[in-house]
């Protein structure tokens, strides 16, 4: 064991950076750690003695803390309470401060009585060993110690008030909040012991802040700089402890200590209103507690979640807490009339961080409490206030203050059309999204009779604040108009992107941001129209008509270009800027006509004078409507906004059916106008294809997508048209306008148009659709083209365009390619929105029981008994379509085989590069970070050529459109594909054809779009051809891959050789790590392949569910059994009618629980 002198010396030495001597001191502080701990505890309290330098006292405190908190049971009781006097003693030593004579080295008489403060990082060092030690030691210490620590906090010495401060919010942060190794009675003595000693603790805290704060006013006005210092670091203790205190205390208290109604006057003090903006947002994030609810429930003027009979301390406990709240929303105010009556901080300036937190808290208040606050002109002056905020010009605001006003527009009234509806506590059982009823019976749950009635809703939201809020919603949305399209703004008048793009590193972390607000903005504006929606409709063609008309000639974003279509792929500034001012429109029309109450919208229940509303709005949007079908605008950018806009004001034909058809001419005039030179160009999102430079194709496919939005809002308007569409889409097939994206999208609108009248239109639809697609690739029953065999093969793709092709196939392969997709379009429109699994939330076959699980929207549920085939009109192209599906399994399977990856590598083309993911693709699987950002830039690899890429997107697209129309077809003809012995047999090979061969991530996709969705619909009495077709092969194979991927993820992390261990954590720092070893390549390659595997384990597990539990769990557990779901009837437990339990006399309480629910799976494996 070295000596004190040495330690002394080789800290010295590490204090000047000294590479040998920082490790020497690291190697002396783990033998003090890990050796005789008493022996440590006599050298460190050397160490930290006060005449000693600054780096010895710190090394000494940090070994001193780790003895306490991890080897303190190794000391005796005796030994641990002196251990505690001793750091008691250093705590009020280090709070006295130093004298001056022992700072200086020299003591006289003249400086025995002077001390300086001792710094911050001691202060903190020696107020969290005491933490440590009140936490080893239990409550009695701390009440013990609290006396002391408040008569400390209340002292005049600055000194003393900050460490007794720092101890309070030290030992409660340890025990109420970073509390996870703290367990069972422990943890409820040590909470029981801070709460008891509130009363001592809350004043002693609202006395520091008073007597230091105006100390720190007099020593500023005073000029005493040294004296301020102290006094502000007293305060900011204070602060911090009081926002410790404010995270979990009960309410009254901290409304009663005064400690809220200081940090409300602080919020007036440039040096301490962010601490004190910090206490008061804990606080508006708080729950007020059932016992406040309840008093405030019995008088009226809340709500509870357990109503009661309060006492007269719960009443005064409530009226403290409501008296409290009304004057935190008056402070708040108040400092808000000062932030927004100054100019905009600068970025990343203290005053702008204050302001966002200032935000976080107005909003925090007004969501949770400000309806409990009595004053009705209190409440409209705080949200007054918070409509400041919300236009405050700052994307860091506009966030938290946006989330507010949902709940509020709500709290008035508000719903947003075909919304969730959240059910009644009374119903909530413990599952998936509390929607089940209590006991898995879905007969508790309220009816809609037993919902309170309208007038029963807080009303909070004066009528003039929602028109403001409209209009600010409409300032918002056109001031990011182009940015979630990737749009260039230079040109656009009304952006604010160029102003913003200084808070973010990049224009595309602006995107991602600004997406996530125009959503909150667009949910806004929804619920503003629902409340006011002639004033919605007011703007909405107000920004309409100026829209319009800053494109036309005389405009300021009129353009010459705008008349230009030499070029198909013209893109210009000012033809983004035409799309950016459309883009921001739209963005705002939409959301009010979502919300209008039109008939037939399934939202005109949520106002009670639809139709009249409709009527004084109809004129409006008539007249909107005719601007926008007037605007002449032909470049491709504008063209796609102005489609989108069509779009929107097209569902007034809902009331007038004129505008369906006007808006439909107009939109096909607009496509046949378009260039279609690039009509053979693989398909692609628009945005994506925009990126790309094919703004001609982009614009197209959102034209087509226009004209299926319309025609899906309102298919009952178009029915009677059906012939003339058909006959209009035929013609721009025919013509070789349509590329095969385009064609899928206007043949969902087709069906989407034939679904009101019925099944036998819908068959009739469908045929005329893909009688092309079975005539080609279907040569008879069972038998496909070889064709389908001889594209897919690599001595076939590598010869590119062929002569015919585009984009680096031939035209025979994109035509299969498009053919497969209209095919899945088709089939998803064929049964319309309807899921024959979800009934009105009750599984088919049951509408009658009562003792069903009403089932979320979107779970797969079993299909029992399944609609007969007369009803499904994709029963019809059951035969053909599984036969192409399998085929086109077949051969994309077989791509990753070692044979057909011997002929690709044979080519010598690089070819073979379109068998690994594209760097997008990694992309896709990484979160945001260097790895990401790596794969992003192209992967550390070389460029591949365009035959790869294309190659790559064909196989991935025929793969997964073969899947999609595998899963559709049990979804839309249950009847033909589940009782079938020839169907689970196709689909068996399709699924296992080369399944040994197939990556994880192509396993992840067979497993979660095919076998799960068909297991999971499958009824009862075919479950058993179902799983010896599906699950007998699978669940081994599985079971081993997975096996084999962890296995190959098993490895140990070198970090200490990664220069950036510091700053990153994470996935950035196992891809820093292991691009350090191997190459950035390789270590993409490796956390993308991680991701993927976590990805497939959870779709196995989730499968294995589905075996164990075939009627779905729906996260429900079963009382009693520990099982969960439906299980209940497998453990010998049945619930009778009366609800009464019943006990299988024949079933043991072991054999009850062996399989866990499991004999059904038993049972046929080992039939």
């Amino acid at each position: 064991m070295a000596s004190v002198a040495q330690y002394l010396t080789t800290l010295a030495g590490a204090s000047g950076a000294n590479a040998e001597a920082l490790r020497a001191a690291a190697q002396m502080q783990i033998e003090l750690k890990s050796g005789d701990p008493r022996n440590a505890i006599t050298v460190c309290m050397q160490l930290v003695q006060n005449d000693k330098p600054i780096e010895a006292r710190h090394f000494g405190y940090g070994v001193l803390q780790f003895i306490v908190n991890k080897r303190f049971g190794e000391f005796s009781d005796a030994e641990k309470h002196a251990l505690a006097s001793l750091c008691y003693d250093k705590l009020r030593e280090v709070g006295n401060g130093v004298t001056i004579g022992v700072t200086l080295g020299v003591c006289t008489p003249q400086s025995a009585n002077q001390t300086t403060p001792e710094p911050f990082l001691l202060k903190s060092k020696v107020a969290t060993l005491m933490a440590h030690v009140v936490r080893q030691q239990g409550a009695k210490t701390w009440q013990a110690l609290v006396p002391d620590l408040a008569n400390g906090a209340a002292s005049e010495n600055p000194g003393v008030a900050e460490i007794s401060a720092l101890t309070m919010r030290y030992v409660a942060e340890d025990v109420a909040v970073h509390n996870a190794d703290i367990l069972g009675g422990r943890m409820k003595e040590l909470l029981f012991g801070l709460t008891s000693t509130l009363p001592q603790t809350l004043p002693a805290l609202y006395r520091s802040l008073e007597i230091h704060f105006a100390a720190a006013v007099r020593c500023a006005s005073s000029g005493d700089a040294a004296g301020g210092k102290a006094r502000a670091g007293a305060v900011v203790a204070a602060l911090g402890a009081a926002a410790t205190y404010c995270e979990w205390a009960p309410l009254a208290p901290l409304f009663r200590s005064g400690l809220l109604d200081a940090c409300g006057h602080f919020l007036s003090s440039s040096e301490f209103r962010g601490q004190a903006c910090e206490v008061l947002r804990h606080v508006a994030h708080r729950r007020r507690g059932d016992v406040v609810n309840a008093a405030l429930d019995a008088r009226g003027g809340g709500e509870s979640d357990e109503p009661g009979e309060p006492g007269g301390n719960d009443a005064a406990d409530a009226q403290c807490v409501v008296d409290g709240f009304a004057k935190m929303c008056h402070s708040i105010g108040v400092a808000v009339a000062q932030v927004l009556a100054v100019p905009v901080p600068e970025h990343g300036s203290e005053e702008r961080e204050y302001v966002v937190r200032l935000t976080e808290t107005a909003a925090a208040v007004a969501t949770n409490h400000l309806h409990v606050v009595p004053d009705s002109a209190l409440r409209a002056s705080f949200l007054e206030a918070l409509l400041g905020l919300t236009k405050y010009p700052t994307l860091g605001t506009l966030g938290p203050a946006v989330a507010a006003w949902p709940g509020l527009l709500r709290n008035a009234g508000a719903e947003l059309p075909n919304g969730f509806t959240r059910p009644e506590k009374a119903s909530i059982g413990s599952g998936l999204f509390g929607f089940q009823g209590k006991d898995g019976d879905a007969s508790s749950r309220k009816s809609p009779s037993d919902v309170p009635p309208e007038g029963s809703k807080k009303t909070v939201i004066p009528p003039e604040c929602v028109v403001a809020l409209l209009e600010t919603s409409l300032v918002w949305l056109r001031a990011g108009g182009g940015l979630a399209a990737g749009l260039q703004t230079t040109r656009y008048m009304d952006t604010q992107a160029e102003t913003w793009d200084e808070e973010f590193e990049s224009r595309e972390e602006l995107r991602e941001t600004w997406v996530v607000l125009r959503a909150r903005l667009m949910e806004v504006t929804k619920l503003c129209t629902f409340l006011n929606p002639n004033a919605a409709v007011t703007c909405a063609s107000l920004v309409v008509q100026q829209t319009c008309a800053s494109v036309q000639p005389g405009g300021a974003l009129h353009s010459n270009q705008n008349n230009r279509l030499s070029d198909p792929n013209l893109r210009s500034e000012a033809d983004d800027a035409a799309g950016c001012a459309f883009e921001g429109a739209t963005s705002f029309v939409e959301p009010v006509m979502l919300a209008l109450p039109f008939s037939g919208s399934g939202n005109e229940s949520f106002a009670g004078s639809g139709n009249a509303v409709i009527g004084q709005v109809m004129p409006s949007l008539n007249e909107s409507l005719r601007t926008a079908i007037a605007v002449e605008i032909a470049t491709p950018v504008g063209v796609s906004h102005a489609s989108k806009l069509l779009e929107a004001l097209g569902r007034s034909c809902l009331a007038n059916p004129v505008n369906g058809t006007n808006t439909l001419n107009r939109l096909f005039e607009i496509l046949g106008r378009l260039p279609s030179d690039d009509a053979l160009t693989p398909p692609a999102r628009a945005s994506a294809a925009l990126m790309a430079g094919r703004t001609a194709q982009a614009a197209r496919q959102r034209v087509c997508a226009a004209v299926l939005g319309v025609c899906t809002a309102a298919p009952q308007v178009f029915n009677p048209h059906l012939q003339g569409f058909a006959t209009q889409v035929e013609s721009l097939r025919v013509s070789g306008c349509l590329s095969g994206g385009e064609r899928g999208a206007l043949a969902e609108a087709l069906l989407a148009v034939a679904g009101p009248s019925g099944p036998a239109r819908v068959r009739e639809v469908l045929s005329w659709l893909l009688s092309s697609v079975r005539d080609r690739w279907v040569l008879s029953p069972g038998s496909v083209s070889p064709d389908v065999a001889v594209l897919a093969s690599f001595s076939e793709l590598v010869k590119g365009n062929n002569g015919d092709g585009a984009a680096g196939l031939s035209k025979k392969h994109w035509e299969l390619f498009h053919d497969i997709q209209l095919t899945e379009r088709c089939l998803r429109r064929s049964g319309g929105e309807h899921d024959f699994g979800e009934v009105a939330g009750t599984p088919a076959g049951d509408a009658q029981k009562t003792d069903t699980v009403s089932v979320p929207h979107g779970i797969a549920r079993a299909v029992d008994p399944p609609p007969p085939p007369e009803e499904c009109p994709a029963s019809d192209h059951l035969e053909w379509a599984l036969t192409l599906s399998e085929a086109v399994c077949g051969v994309t399977h077989k791509a990753w085989s070692p044979r057909a990856v011997a002929e690709a590598c044979a080519t010598n083309t690089g070819i073979e590069r379109c068998l690994e993911m594209s760097p997008d693709e990694q992309a896709a699987h990484l979160i945001h970070g260097p790895a990401k950002a790596f794969a992003l830039s192209g992967g550390g690899l070389a460029p591949e050529t365009q035959t790869a890429s294309s190659t790559r997107s064909w196989l991935r697209g025929l793969r997964d459109s073969a899947y999609a129309v595998t899963a559709l077809l049990a979804i839309h003809a249950p009847a033909s594909f589940y009782a079938s012995d020839a169907v689970a047999s196709s689909v068996s090979r399709a699924v296992h054809c080369d399944l040994a061969h197939a990556r994880d991530r192509h396993a992840r996709a067979l497993l979660h779009t095919v076998v799960r969705p068909i297991l999971g619909r499958c009824p009862a009495a075919h479950r058993q051809r179902w799983h010896a077709a599906l699950t007998t092969g699978l669940v081994p194979h599985m079971h081993e891959r997975l096996a084999a991927a962890w296995d190959r993820g098993r490895k140990n992390s070198q970090n200490d050789e990664n220069p950036f261990a510091s700053d990153m954590d994470g996935e950035d720092l196992s891809f820093a790590a292991a691009a350090l070893a191997g190459g950035g390549a390789a270590a993409v390659a490796e956390l993308v392949a991680d991701r993927v595997t976590r990805d497939l384990t959870r779709d196995h597990c989730a499968f294995l569910e589905l075996l164990a539990a075939p009627e779905g769990t729906f996260g429900r557990k079963t009382k009693g059994s520990g099982l969960t779901g439906h299980l209940r009837h497998l453990s010998g437990n049945s619930t009778s009618q009366d609800g009464s339990q019943s006990q299988n006399e024949t079933v043991s309480p072991f054999e009850k629980l062996a399989h866990g629910g499991g004999r059904h799976v038993l049972g046929w494996m080992a039939a």
